[in-house]
């Protein structure tokens, strides 16, 4: 091809016919440039596609990660709504006169639930990734980028809220248990078959520690904030999914 058009322009030359040869030179840059334009676009089209498909990867991963997220919130509201349940039948005990305990064992499962550590974190995903690298215009949906934005800062914001004052509650009360405790204690409550109680030293010393009854107080009271935040987040968590599901073809 490039033989080809070396030989017009030679014959154009020879021949004297430099307005012919002008207006061929004008034409073979116009081809060039046509050219060089078609292979641009075809470039765009071909890192587009690429786009397309590493985007629809991405948002692939997100919706696995979401079902994720929504999955470990159903199991954390399992462990607040039960803390709710056993700090008020704990609370029943330590706010009546005789703070009688008619099931021993029920009592100390209660309060190895309420004072037990519940993990509300998350880990990194593909959203945080896809956000902190400037990335999340891959995803190319304005509509679910500001849902996830929305869900991501919800959770984290209780996880922080969570860890601040509610899990610090629970740690107090563990030191509190484990202050109360005695070897005859431990060895029975371990023990197979055991009766699975506390001595009734261990007992005294919980009933009477001044600061019991407001810590347990505090862990019941905040499973009820707890559960209604994390509700909340579930059901956006959700509210993406069903949007995906809807809007996505996933």
């Amino acid at each position: 091809m490039i033989k080809f058009f070396r030989k017009i322009r030679q014959k154009l030359l020879s021949e004297n016919k430099f307005s012919k040869y002008l207006i061929y030179a004008i034409g073979e840059i116009i081809l060039v440039v046509i050219g060089i334009l078609i292979a641009l676009q075809i470039n765009n089209w071909n890192e587009e596609r690429k786009s397309n498909i590493q985007g629809k990867a991405y948002v692939s991963e997100i919706y696995r990660e979401v079902k994720k997220d929504i999955k470990k919130i159903a199991d954390i509201l399992d462990k607040f709504e039960a803390n709710k349940i056993k700090s008020r039948r704990i609370l029943e005990i330590l706010e009546s006169e005789s703070r009688y305990i008619a099931d021993s064992s029920l009592f100390t499962k209660d309060v190895l639930n309420i004072i037990g550590v519940i993990d509300v974190g998350r880990q990194n995903n593909t959203w945080d990734e896809l956000s902190s690298s400037g990335k999340i215009a891959i995803i190319d949906n304005d509509s679910l980028d500001n849902q996830l934005k929305n869900f991501y800062e919800y959770y984290d914001k209780q996880v922080i809220q969570f860890s601040e004052t509610p899990a610090k509650m629970r740690e107090k009360c563990r030191n509190t248990y484990g202050q109360c405790l005695d070897i005859a204690s431990v060895d029975r409550y371990w023990k197979p078959d055991g009766d699975q109680t506390n001595s009734r030293n261990w007992f005294t010393c919980f009933l009477n520690n001044k600061e019991v009854r407001k810590d347990i107080n505090a862990i019941h009271v905040s499973s009820y904030w707890q559960i209604y935040h994390f509700a909340k987040i579930k059901a956006e968590g959700q509210s993406i999914i069903d949007y995906m599901e809807q809007n996505l073809n996933l």
